[in-house]
C-alpha cells in the first residue's frame, strides 16, 4: 500500500483568485506539499490538505484531509460537507473536487475566474 498526501492551495484578493498548486500536480497517485507563506501579502488562503493510499489493486482507501485557512466563516463548514461527501464518502478525483472547491470559493468571495500560478 501507498501513502499520499496533496495540498491544494487556494488564495484571493477583493478581484483576484489564485490557485498555487501546479495544475500538473492535481491528480492521483501525486504527492505535492504547500505552504501558506506562498500566499501573496494582502491575500487571504484555504490549504486542503488531501491524504490517502493506494492499495495493491489499485483503489484508494483510507481518504482523509486537514484543513488551515486566513479565515473564519460559515463557507469552513459548507467546504467540510463538501469534502465529506466527494472525499470521505466518495473519492471523488482530484482533479474534479479541485473545481468543486473553486466552485464553493466562488461564491463565498464573487471572483468568478480563478487562475493557475503558472498561467
Amino acid at each position: 500500500m501507498r501513502a499520499y498526501r496533496l495540498d491544494l492551495l487556494y488564495a484571493w484578493s477583493s478581484s483576484r483568485g489564485i490557485i498555487l498548486t501546479p495544475r500538473s500536480r492535481i491528480r492521483w497517485e501525486e504527492n505535492h506539499s504547500a505552504d501558506p507563506k506562498e500566499v501573496p501579502e494582502g491575500y487571504d488562503y484555504l490549504l486542503i490538505s488531501l491524504v490517502y493510499d493506494v492499495d495493491e489493486r489499485g483503489s484508494v482507501v483510507n481518504t482523509g484531509y486537514s484543513m488551515s485557512s486566513s479565515i473564519r466563516s460559515g463557507i469552513l463548514e459548507e467546504l467540510r460537507r463538501l469534502l465529506k461527501a466527494s472525499w470521505i464518502e466518495y473519492a471523488d478525483s482530484p482533479d474534479s473536487l479541485n473545481y468543486r472547491i473553486v466552485g464553493l470559493l466562488s461564491g463565498f468571495t464573487g471572483i468568478r475566474e480563478w487562475r493557475f500560478k503558472e498561467s
